[in-house]
């Protein structure tokens, strides 16, 4: 994975989810899937990261607190077809 370059498939990822993306989450029988609005790639202590913003206020966020872990869908170029 090391010889993958990161900030190409980030930029690639950016321009598409400009068009739109999803977070699904799930906690025991809650289940939900938002569309991102704010979303940034990038390095934290030169680890790569993707950071969507959830407020709190959000059905979202608290099934993210109540989780373990979340997706984040990229739909492709061709899904209009």
């Amino acid at each position: 994975m090391k010889d993958l370059n990161y900030m190409s498939v980030a930029e690639e990822a950016m321009r598409k989810i400009k068009r739109g993306a999803f977070l699904t989450v799930k906690a025991g029988d809650a289940l939900n899937t938002m569309t991102i609005g704010w979303a940034t790639i990038g390095f934290i202590w030169q680890k790569p990261i993707f950071m969507a913003a959830v407020r709190d206020s959000r059905y979202t966020f608290e099934i993210i607190e109540k989780a373990g872990d979340f997706t984040v869908t990229i739909p492709s170029d061709d899904m209009k077809k």
